[in-house]
């Protein structure tokens, strides 16, 4: 066997780094899985063929690839933490990420349009952070394209850097060359026409491999196909691409087709001159909107029309309607502004009240758990029933209108045929009357190493963001939920008198699947999603993918506090998850009050420089100045980290 052989496996390298498996060998190096062992985390290391390293211009090339992915730092692209030489051949050690190359991915044949779009705008931005750093890959290919596992939906980076060129000061001089002009450099199935030429390229060569990686995941074919290298190589600069829909009718929109030819354009000058001007047009498509995604420049882009003549004559007539109702105010007796003042107060209390109350019923939970479980539905008129019937000992609560101020337990009013109960929570010791309630109080969120005053909780202190501690999350259990999901745990099932064949058929049938609750999400159908999630964790209670599912339909619910907590333990399960846009973004939308620590926490301590980008948008886009100013002081600790 190849790992017996091979002499590394099992050694120390440079007293830091195990070798523990080989995983790949190509053209230019090996590639093994190791550990960093102070600390036990997996990382892949790269290593130049023994063979190889006493050629100068090949040692160079490889010693590029760390220099082009030290400057990178980016979800989409694979981050090098460390390089040196051991016994004189070079080696680089990279974050170890899990999944299938987008070549294994495009094997199994061609995929939906959104579904090639999302994948496409991951890669673009990778690319354009590649090239603002001054990188330009130069052999970007399905084969160096990851797509991650243990991932909700498709999340992408890109590997192998080895043809990289570094571009001085990302100013657009081109580095030093280790390649002689009129020596084709790359592969040539996605190879841009001057590549082939062996011309000078820049960052526009990137942009048309793109391209050729779109057309292929839409059609499930490369755009040009001979029976040697050097014919395909002459089809990229002559030839050009037969159509999408001609290839594959009804494979993609008219408006992703045209984006797909103009980025193929033989022409430099004839393409998208930019990652983020191909992303914009690739938002612009009917996928991208069946996808959810839109152009992020668009949504940074102030309003150019705010200096206009239309503004400045709104702004007249305002300023001109303030005089005037100055003027009257001014001429009115004291008594009468009293009885202007007292009915706005009114006006503003009757506003508050039905606000507060809209929102209330919009925020009651209601799960339907199936027949016969009365006790675990939460209802909108738990007031009025708990002062109809008689006071008896609680049932577990379900749900509550806040996170703050969970509601009373509601009692399971008295039906023909008495229905399961759960557990109460356990009594004190001394006995307390039938009719009496224990009290119970919210826990707060605990705040590692922080001491508050008696009587004050984590919502309400004041912020101490001016340190860059990094705290433990821990959410409280009794959250709506915590206890939703208890009470659905410990119900019994219903035990029908004679089981029929359809029950039968019921057990026999295999249990549910995350994918299931995934489709229900999709379909706004969250209390058929949570409960769903609930039995799929009976049966895998270490599934990040579950945890995951559950953080976003809690959001859904407004339930941020258990979203968090669900976040927190679907990262913990699997650290790759910090990826996920969904997650990151409720995340950093919870940077208020009342789940601001508890946000605050996830992101320091689980979600780290992932966070960066979304943060940083809150610091510039909230609509809270104190959210504002929180998210631009966590950005500063994040990136401070970072560095």
């Amino acid at each position: 066997m190849a790992e017996v052989s091979d002499p590394r496996i099992g050694t120390l390298l440079e007293g830091r780094y195990r070798l523990d498996t080989r995983l790949a060998a190509g053209g230019m190096g090996v590639v093994y899985k190791g550990e960093l062992v102070a600390i036990g985390k997996p990382v892949a290391i790269k290593f130049l063929h023994d063979a190889l390293a006493a050629v100068p211009d090949l040692v160079k090339r490889f010693q590029r690839e760390a220099t082009a992915m030290s400057r990178l730092a980016h979800p989409h692209l694979v981050s090098v933490v460390d390089s040196g030489l051991a016994g004189g051949v070079p080696f680089l050690v990279m974050d170890f990420v899990l999944g299938r190359s987008l070549a294994d991915v495009l094997a199994d044949g061609p995929m939906p349009a959104a579904r090639a779009a999302t994948i496409a705008k991951q890669i673009l931005a990778g690319v354009k952070h590649a090239h603002t750093s001054g990188v330009v890959h130069r052999d970007l290919k399905p084969d160096n394209i990851l797509v991650l596992a243990d991932v909700e939906d498709d999340f992408v980076k890109i590997l192998d850097f080895g043809l990289a060129k570094v571009v001085q000061g990302g100013s657009g001089d081109a580095g030093t060359q280790l390649t002689n002009t009129g020596f084709a450099l790359g592969t040539p199935g996605y190879m841009s026409p001057e590549q082939a030429r062996g011309t000078e390229s820049d960052e526009r060569s990137d942009l048309y491999s793109v391209g050729v990686i779109l057309y292929h995941m839409v059609t499930g074919r490369k755009p040009f196909i001979a029976d040697s290298p050097l014919a395909v190589l002459r089809m990229h600069m002559d030839d050009a691409p037969t159509p999408p829909t001609q290839i594959a009718p009804r494979c993609c929109s008219p408006e992703l087709e045209k984006v797909i030819l103009r980025a193929m354009a033989k022409e430099p000058s004839a393409r998208f001159q930019s990652a983020g001007g191909f992303a914009q047009a690739l938002a612009a498509t009917p996928e991208a909107r069946e996808a959810g995604f839109t152009d992020e420049a668009s949504v940074r882009r102030p309003p150019l029309r705010l200096l206009g003549i239309g503004f400045l004559v709104r702004a007249v007539l305002v300023m001109a309607l303030i005089a005037g109702v100055a003027v009257i105010w001014n001429q009115l007796s004291k008594r009468s502004q009293q009885k202007v003042k007292r009915r706005l107060d009114d006006a503003v209390k009757m506003a508050q009240g039905a606000y507060e109350a809209a929102k209330g019923a919009d925020q009651q939970p209601v799960l339907k758990t199936g027949d016969n479980k009365a006790g675990q539905t939460a209802t909108a008129t738990a007031t009025a029933k708990k002062a109809e019937l008689p006071a008896k000992k609680p049932e577990p609560p379900v749900a509550a209108k806040s996170e703050a101020t969970p509601p009373a337990p509601v009692p399971s009013p008295p039906t023909a045929t008495p229905t399961p109960t759960t557990t109460p929570t356990p009594m004190p010791a001394t006995p307390m009357p039938p009719t009496a309630t224990p009290p119970t109080a919210p826990a707060p969120i605990a705040e590692a190493a922080t001491a508050k005053p008696t009587g004050t909780t984590p919502e309400v202190a004041a912020d101490d963001d001016d340190d860059d501690t990094v705290e433990e999350p821990v959410a409280p259990r009794d959250t709506p939920g915590a206890k939703l999901e208890e009470a659905v745990k410990e119900s019994p099932p219903a035990s029908p008198s004679t089981p029929s064949p359809a029950g039968a058929a019921a057990k026999a049938k295999a249990p549910p699947s995350a994918g299931e609750a995934s489709k229900l999400l999709a379909t706004n159908r969250v209390d058929e999603a949570i409960k769903l999630l609930y039995e799929v964790r009976r049966h895998q209670p270490k599934s990040a993918t579950v945890a995951l599912l559950l953080g976003h339909a809690y959001f859904r619910k407004l339930w941020r506090t258990d979203g968090l907590r669900e976040y927190d333990t679907a990262i913990k399960l699997s650290p790759v998850v910090r990826h996920n846009l969904m997650l990151v973004r409720n995340t950093v939308g919870a940077l208020e009050d009342p789940t601001y620590r508890l946000a605050r926490a996830v992101i320091k301590a689980r979600l780290g420089a992932a966070a960066l980008t979304e943060v940083r948008r809150a610091a510039r886009l909230s609509k809270s100045p104190r959210v504002r100013l929180r998210a631009a002081r966590l950005a500063q600790q994040l990136a401070h980290r970072r560095r």
